[in-house]
């Protein structure tokens, strides 16, 4: 969905990304930041 938006925004003229699809994406991205957050914890524990 990311891509989608992305490419929407670059190419199209007037392309808005709607509120519900920006709040998915923020969360989306806080998931993948909670995950590799983790994953790199158990992997490099000080």
């Amino acid at each position: 969905m990311a891509s989608i938006i992305r490419n929407r925004s670059d190419y199209e003229d007037f392309y808005i990304c709607s509120i519900s699809d920006t709040k998915k994406l923020v969360s989306d991205a806080a998931l993948f930041l909670d995950t590799v957050t983790a994953f790199l914890e158990t992997q490099y524990k000080e």
